[in-house]
């Protein structure tokens, strides 16, 4: 039975999502970046919004691996919000090397690994009848820091690029709460004491599912992070400040749909998946054919809804179809997928290029890619039955 937690607990918790979704939070300094070292190729730059991914992918299959088993889940969140504290923000002092700045980003994803156990967190800590909503606020709050920090970022972009990396210094309220009051969820003793410690990576089909449908799903929604600078200079719409404004309207689009998630979570129950994914199509055909900002800040606010709902109710299902003993890892294996999408997005844009030139801009291409590949993530989620079955969604 899991004991009453204070608000002092949830908001440690909370403090977790403000910052796990972070790294994508700098993407306006990419084109201001591409500027100033016009010696290293764009691709390479990009690769500071997209590298956290490989640690933070490693990192998570760890994490979800040995928390609570051999570390404690506080210890691990601790590591992570100090990592992601230094990492974050050190690129700051580093305007003469890029590849500097790409060794402390890997850090940073080494915390955002740390931070995968967030979900498993909730899971484990809160009755079944809450998990849904307490999963949806916490997307509500790592969208609503990423609307305020992306703005942040984007401003200060526009008048240093490097300045936008302070925007991590947020980190330093995470490392406070969590040392303080995250809770340490209580032990399951159904299972026996062999088979928690044992790790294991055999889950129900359906959850690696899920996980390569997040992955994917990543993939196509982070050029709206990576890419936006770039294709707002290319349609001369604008440049970083304004770029910044796009990643916040995507964040916004995600916040508005975290506080009603364990409402709709319930009534769409197993066409989840499928009517959030096809939003997303939406926001990207809105993005490929509109000629106005408005068009583009609507196309944004829908991928953000869709993505934001839809990797919710991926980690919901996995809630229920997981077992008690193995719900830690598979949670972070969906997260560390998802990691793996967006390290995979760089190459996404570049690749969406050289198959579909006619378009004249890379970005603007992934984005009519990335229209296939919801459509085929929709098609394979009706045709898998991915909703839990043994249990009323």
């Amino acid at each position: 039975m899991t004991k009453k937690l204070t608000i002092w607990n949830t908001l440690a918790i909370m403090s977790i999502y403000l910052v796990a979704m972070s790294s994508g939070i700098v993407g306006s300094s990419v084109q201001p970046m591409i500027e100033s070292f016009p010696e290293i190729s764009p691709a390479t730059i990009r690769l500071t919004t997209t590298i956290p991914s490989v640690t933070a992918m490693i990192m998570m299959v760890v994490a979800g691996s040995v928390t609570g088993k051999y570390i404690s889940f506080r210890r691990i969140c601790l590591i992570g919000a100090v990592l992601m504290l230094v990492g974050g923000v050190s690129p700051f002092f580093m305007t003469g090397s890029v590849y500097a700045i790409l060794v402390f980003r890997l850090l940073l994803g080494v915390g955002v690994g740390c931070f995968g156990v967030r979900n498993a967190l909730i899971i484990k800590c809160y009755p079944p009848e809450k998990r849904a909503s307490l999963l949806g606020y916490g997307m509500f709050a790592a969208q609503g820091a990423s609307i305020i920090l992306s703005t942040l970022a984007g401003i200060l972009a526009a008048k240093s690029w490097n300045l936008a990396y302070l925007t991590y210094s947020i980190c330093a309220v995470t490392v406070v709460l969590t040392a303080l009051f995250l809770p340490e969820p209580p032990e399951d003793k159904k299972a026996g004491d062999d088979t928690i410690k044992r790790i294991s990576f055999r889950f129900p089909w359906k959850i690696w599912m899920m996980a390569v449908l997040q992955m994917t799903v990543a993939m196509c929604s982070y050029p709206i992070l990576i890419g936006m600078s770039t294709y707002l200079v290319e349609r001369q719409l604008g440049g970083a400040a304004l770029a910044g404004t796009v990643i916040s309207v995507f964040s916004l689009g995600g916040v508005a749909v975290s506080l009603i998630f364990g409402r709709l979570y319930k009534i769409l129950g197993k066409w989840n998946i499928p009517v959030f994914i096809l939003i997303m199509l939406a926001g990207n055909l809105l993005i490929i054919n509109g000629n106005t900002m408005v068009a583009i800040y609507i196309g944004a606010a829908a991928i953000g809804v869709g993505f934001t709902a839809g990797m919710s109710a991926f980690l919901a299902y996995t809630g229920q179809i997981a077992g008690p003993s193995v719900v830690t890892s598979g949670t972070t294996i969906i997260m560390s997928l998802s990691q793996m999408g967006i390290l995979l997005s760089s190459s996404f844009i570049s690749f969406s290029g050289l198959i579909m030139p006619s378009f004249g801009s890379e970005v603007k291409s992934s984005f009519v890619v990335g229209v296939i590949l919801y459509a085929l993530v929709i098609l394979l989620s009706i045709l898998c039955r991915l909703y839990p079955r043994s249990e009323k969604v």
